[in-house]
């Protein structure tokens, strides 16, 4: 059973290999930023007794529609445009890769991640002054840290994919580890955030609908 569910998935990302990996992509997000939740909650940092499942929309929707794509491409161009084969050309196809994404993707994730997220849960969606200062923030404080982080954790990674892996599986092979990385994004994005639980929210419209 096991392997048939593997081959048809294989051949489906043979076949579509954009659509394929985004919709991969976004599992992948979701279940890193639940992983991150439940950590967040263990640690008590937040009083969620269920899924913040805008939250995880909103981060599942990063990676299926920006990170993926760009990635794809990204792959793409490298396999046509890079010398293939050994060690020495795949850790320059590895550095290559992440000198490409890392202070692209990092800069859009939480430039998308922390105005939607604003947006979502904020009463006045025409004020987005608070998303910007957020976002600003992020940048300042934790911009760099991601990216040195990101360095030092996909060059190696992406030296042995792109040494072992075949062009059609390079991103979901990623999609294992990168389980863990979206983890700690999602820890990175919502730390000391002032983003209110999904529960908050309800309580509160209840306590506005009780009161009118």
């Amino acid at each position: 059973m096991a392997k048939r569910l593997l081959a048809a998935y294989s051949g489906f990302l043979s076949k579509m290999p954009l659509l394929g990996n985004m919709l991969s992509g976004g599992v992948i997000m979701g279940t890193g930023d639940v992983l991150a939740q439940s950590i967040e909650c263990t640690k008590g940092r937040g009083n969620r007794q269920d899924i913040d499942l805008i939250r995880s929309s909103v981060m599942s929707s990063y990676s299926a529609l920006i990170f993926t794509p760009y990635c794809v491409l990204l792959y793409g161009w490298i396999n046509r445009r890079m010398p293939v084969g050994g060690l020495k050309n795949s850790l320059m196809r590895g550095t290559t890769a992440n000198l490409a994404m890392n202070p692209v993707v990092n800069v859009l994730f939480f430039f998308y991640s922390t105005l939607a997220e604003e947006f979502l849960y904020a009463e006045n969606k025409q004020n987005m002054n608070t998303a910007l200062g957020k976002f600003c923030g992020k940048m300042e404080n934790d911009y760099l840290t991601v990216c040195t982080n990101s360095a030092l954790l996909w060059i190696p990674f992406n030296t042995v994919t792109f040494w072992l892996v075949p062009h059609n599986f390079r991103v979901v092979t990623s999609s294992g580890i990168s389980v863990l990385w979206s983890c700690y994004l999602s820890l990175v994005q919502h730390h000391e955030s002032g983003i209110p639980a999904a529960s908050s929210l309800a309580i509160e419209s209840e306590s506005h609908i009780g009161k009118g």
